[in-house]
């Protein structure tokens, strides 16, 4: 099986394990918890830069990757494309995807999600001060609306607005999401989209038909 590519932002995963760094996964941790306790108990996968310390996953079987050297690793060593079957995920969670090969990346957790599966991604919020703490690292705030138009090219439809949480500038701000709203200048912003299958055209029933109309053969 390949492994993904490797080439990340610089500093990226330095930074995430930095305190700074920590106390935004930990915001959009806790704000997508709320969000999946809401839907059935079902299976998961969770993407994130590094390993998560102190939390206990969803009580649901579920996949907790996160970046290494060479390949993912977690509750398995593996590489893109993911060792999972197309359409038996119900929720997918993505922190901070890396540039280099985000496109395959969102491709295989659009392949993985059921019809009716949600998928969080978690961002920068490029309106934040917060984000300037990542400039050394050479972190990156994409704008909302090209991650956006990506997900839309998947075939994927917001099924919420998009959502801001995490410390505004200083890192012991509260964490929590008192505030919210797309216009919000907390550090980080989630994304909440779902897959939607067509539905099926049925034949018109035969009462439907206009007089004088011959029936379907």
């Amino acid at each position: 099986m390949p492994a993904p590519d490797t080439r990340r932002q610089p500093g990226a995963p330095a930074w995430f394990s930095a305190p700074q760094g920590r106390l935004l996964l930990a915001a959009e941790r806790r704000w997508v918890l709320q969000r999946l306790a809401e839907r059935p108990v079902q299976p998961w996968l969770w993407l994130c830069p590094e390993a998560p310390a102190d939390w206990t996953p969803p009580p649901a079987r579920g996949l907790l990757l996160h970046g290494g050297t060479g390949a993912y690793l977690g509750s398995l060593r593996c590489g893109l494309p993911l060792p999972v079957a197309s359409g038996c995920i119900a929720n997918v969670v993505v922190q901070h995807a890396p540039s280099p090969g985000l496109q395959p990346l969102l491709e295989e957790c659009e392949r993985v999600l059921l019809e009716g599966g949600r998928l969080w991604l978690c961002t920068f919020n490029p309106c934040s001060p917060y984000r300037l703490r990542a400039g050394p690292a050479g972190l990156a705030a994409r704008p909302l609306t090209s991650w956006i138009r990506r997900l839309q090219a998947l075939g994927l439809v917001a099924a919420a607005p998009p959502r801001c949480v995490g410390p505004r500038w200083f890192p012991r701000e509260s964490a929590g999401n008192p505030a919210g709203g797309t216009a919000s200048l907390r550090a980080g912003c989630v994304l909440e989209f779902e897959k939607r299958a067509l539905a099926p055209v049925g034949p018109v029933p035969a009462g439907w038909r206009q007089p004088g109309t011959a029936p379907a053969a």
